[in-house]
């Protein structure tokens, strides 16, 4: 990844308004674990691009892994209302209300997310752990088994479809 970031940074010394430049790094460094400059890259192309649903949705990201919840919450929100078919946007905003408790609101966004792309197994996981952490280990139940119909090799539904079972 290093190699790529020099590059990046040879293609914005060459052309600094070129916004693929900056969201290319910005992966770059986040697959480097620097969310700092992740998060700066991604602002640079919001400067340049402020309705670039993508840049919000994954400044999101990185600052849901530095633990700023609320930023990331707010840049899902844009991403979300820029692109109101982004399902990434929502299960990311999803995981960042499960992480603020605000399992109600979870739901509700991995819910579009599923109405939207109805076949990712990932997000009736996710919701059915939201579910489970909700109580409504019916729902749970419900949505773990979605996950494995969809992706009959998902391990982690059928741990929590085990454990929403022996709770209920």
């Amino acid at each position: 990844l290093e190699q790529a970031i020099q590059d990046y940074n040879q293609a914005i010394e060459l052309n600094p308004r070129n916004l693929d430049f900056y969201f290319n790094r910005g992966l770059a460094y986040f697959y480097s674990n620097n969310m700092e400059q992740a998060i700066a890259d991604y602002t640079k192309v919001i400067e340049l691009d402020p309705d670039s649903a993508n840049a919000h949705n994954n400044r999101g990201y990185a600052y849901g892994v530095t633990g700023n919840l609320e930023q990331a919450i707010n840049d899902f929100t844009k991403a979300v209302e820029l692109d109101p078919e982004h399902a990434m946007a929502y299960k990311n905003r999803a995981i960042a209300y499960v992480q603020s408790d605000n399992l109600e609101q979870a739901i509700a966004d991995y819910t579009k997310a599923i109405e939207l792309t109805p076949d990712v197994s990932d997000f009736y996981y996710k919701r059915g752990l939201a579910y489970s952490y909700s109580n409504d280990l019916v729902r749970a139940i419900a949505d773990y088994d979605k996950a494995i119909q969809i992706d009959p090799s998902f391990a982690l539904a059928y741990l929590d479809r085990g454990r929403s079972y022996a709770n209920s």
